[in-house]
């Protein structure tokens, strides 16, 4: 009996996840998830309070087509972000390049990480670029999946490398 009891202690013990296995699924139905290993380390959309911290927009403004995403993390007096953006293009289930930040017809990636009032950004430039791939995108029921990764650097030419993000959104 008591061996019995052991064993359904430690079968019942769950291991913490840890990169990729941290990730959410590579979904495609619009679970409204997204996550990526930045530098080796699991980033996951949170905040106090608030389940998912994570923002998505599909828009026409200005004769062009706008898609952007916003994830954040807060923790205590830190926060970290991603800002993914699609300016004049209009989508399609594809690889795109992640290449100069702010451009008017590119997609471009950026990584804000902050300690109070001080953050400190890393962007996608011609030289450091990525990918995103659109694997669904389905403007009936307004959802966007794909993944992507990237190189980024901040203006002190500090990189990060950001790899295996994931997203299934919908807008």
């Amino acid at each position: 009996m008591t061996i019995l009891c052991i064993l359904l202690l430690l079968g019942g013990c769950k291991k913490k996840k840890e990169g990729i296995e941290a990730l959410p699924e590579a979904t495609q139905i619009g679970k409204n998830t997204f996550g990526c290993l930045v530098n080796g380390e699991v980033f996951l959309p949170r905040a106090p309070g608030i389940p998912i911290s994570l923002s998505t927009s599909y828009q026409f403004v200005d004769g062009k087509y706008l898609y952007s995403w916003y994830a954040t993390r807060v923790e205590g007096n830190n926060r970290k972000s991603f800002f993914l953006n699609a300016k004049d293009v209009i989508l399609e289930e594809k690889v795109y390049a992640l290449t100069q930040f702010d451009t008017s017809q590119s997609f471009s990636g950026r990584f804000s990480s902050s300690v109070g009032d001080i953050s400190d950004d890393y962007e996608t430039s011609p030289s450091l670029q990525g990918e995103i791939w659109i694997t669904k995108f389905d403007q009936f029921k307004r959802i966007i999946a794909g993944t992507f990764w990237f190189d980024a650097e901040n203006k002190y030419g500090q990189k990060v490398k950001v790899r295996e993000g994931r997203f299934d959104t919908t807008y």
